[in-house]
């Protein structure tokens, strides 16, 4: 049920660098430029950090930084879009058909867990300080719409699949929003401190576990839920039809009478 392929997903990213398209002297100097953003917005922050340090850092004017990034949070997004391509190879996996369905939302799971040390400046923006929720209002909610509604395109076929479903249901892009939004907190699970004495991949591996079981067992709560909801209602009924069959007796053993 897979939507996306792995060749979407380098398209996307690279239609969202766009640094391709320039000439080679321009590309480098447009890297370098991200690089020194890149470097200072994990170093500082991204609020912290601003145009005229990137500028003083990648040894350009501060307008030739405007030049290729009309904004900073421009040089925000395109920073992460870099550092996303730098993992992408480890999901590559995810794609071989061969994997059965739960397997591949709890590789899906455990990669994304494992690579946030290989992501610094994601893992710096979501330490907390408020520092996302600033970031969130410099990109603009269109944009950050948009990116989230590509993700749980991505995410809530993997999670139906996994239930061996035919077809994603609400359900699955409910908990695929909700899987994303947790993430928001998921850098925290890289401090070995918080393991309480679990190796790291043990730890990240019994996590993942108890996400998946949650996800497969809940379709089977609601149904629960459901049942319980309809089981007064269907004492109702069973009281209306048996007050209705007397009623028609005693109509009956009346009529008898009379005659």
């Amino acid at each position: 049920m897979q939507s996306w392929s792995y060749e979407d997903i380098e398209r996307v990213l690279s239609v969202m660098s766009a640094g391709e398209l320039l000439d080679p002297a321009k590309a480098r100097k447009r890297a370098r430029i991200l690089a020194a953003a890149t470097d200072l917005f994990i170093q500082h922050g991204y609020r912290r950090a601003s145009v005229d340090d990137v500028a003083r850092l990648a040894g350009v004017a501060k307008g030739t930084v405007y030049l290729y990034f009309p904004k900073k949070a421009d040089l925000l997004m395109h920073a992460l879009v870099e550092e996303k391509k730098s993992i992408l190879e480890r999901f590559k996996p995810l794609f071989s058909e061969s994997i059965p369905g739960e397997e591949r939302l709890k590789l899906w799971l455990l990669t994304v867990l494992e690579s946030f040390q290989e992501m610094p400046l994601t893992s710096r923006l979501l330490e907390g300080d408020r520092e996302f929720d600033f970031v969130l209002d410099e990109l603009g909610a269109d944009l950050v719409s948009q990116a989230m509604d590509m993700k749980v395109s991505f995410l809530a076929p993997l999670i139906a699949e996994a239930k061996a479903k035919p077809e994603v249901e609400d359900v699955d892009r409910e908990q695929a929003k909700v899987l994303l939004a947790s993430f928001h907190s998921a850098s925290f699970f890289s401090d070995e401190k918080l393991h309480l004495g679990l190796a790291r991949q043990q730890f990240f591996e019994s996590l993942v576990r108890m996400l998946v079981a949650g996800i497969l067992h809940s379709d089977e709560d609601e149904d629960e839920d459901e049942d319980e909801d309809e089981a007064p209602a269907k004492r109702r009924a069973g009281r209306s039809a048996r007050r209705a069959a007397a009623t028609r007796a005693t109509t009956k053993a009346t009529v008898a009478d009379k005659r």
